[in-house]
């Protein structure tokens, strides 16, 4: 199998509309997560055949929010299910493929990747699991920062790159939290050519 992890950083709330806004319906509603899911993905140009979204609290964030907000309107709302998380970059980039929502505690991406290994095959030769974390709490400002992550696996009849076997990835790489578990295959791609890194600017 291939593998390419993207990591894109960034501020929220953002401060300008994004290259996809038009592309998107109330896309000036959307939460941290969703926002930086979809400006991660639009700068992926291979299509998938599934998608894994791990996400460690569900939708109980903005399910949060729009009940401390005291909102009425649905409009207000910006999802309640988790999985509805994706539907701002399917939009944008016009996918259409099934999405499978995973919720693990603190090692749901690493589960959600281990998950995404069974299915790897025919039909499902190129798989995408997808991830956000806040890395610093928010600032004076009220600005958080956030990372988004894409771990994007191709079996072995997609073109380019090298081959990485779960081995190659570190003993037990699948026991520990997310965060070392991002940290250790982050180590292992950095060094095979395999890792993009995309910066936003710091508000």
């Amino acid at each position: 199998m291939k593998l390419h992890l993207y990591q894109f950083n960034y501020s929220f709330p953002f401060q300008s509309d994004p290259e996809w806004s038009s592309k998107v319906d109330r896309w000036y509603q959307l939460d941290a997560e969703a926002y930086g899911l979809t400006e991660l993905v639009w700068r992926i140009e291979e299509k998938p055949d599934l998608i894994f979204l791990a996400s460690q609290e569900a939708s109980n964030s903005s399910d949060r929010l729009f009940i401390e907000s005291e909102m009425t309107s649905a409009v207000k709302f910006a999802h309640t299910l988790p999985n509805v998380r994706c539907s701002p970059f399917l939009q944008a980039k016009q996918w259409t493929m099934p999405v499978l929502c995973t919720q693990f505690g603190p090692k749901t991406f690493s589960s959600a990747v281990e998950n995404a290994f069974g299915f790897l095959g025919s039909p499902y030769r190129r798989i995408l699991i997808l991830n956000v974390c806040r890395s610093l709490p928010s600032n004076e400002s009220g600005t958080s920062r956030y990372s988004a992550y894409a771990l994007q696996i191709d079996d072995a009849s997609q073109g380019g790159g090298e081959e990485i076997s779960i081995a190659d990835l570190g003993h037990n790489v699948f026991n520990g939290s997310d965060q070392k578990f991002i940290e250790n295959v982050s180590k292992v791609l950095c060094k095979k050519e395999a890792f993009t890194l995309i910066e936003a600017p710091s508000l």
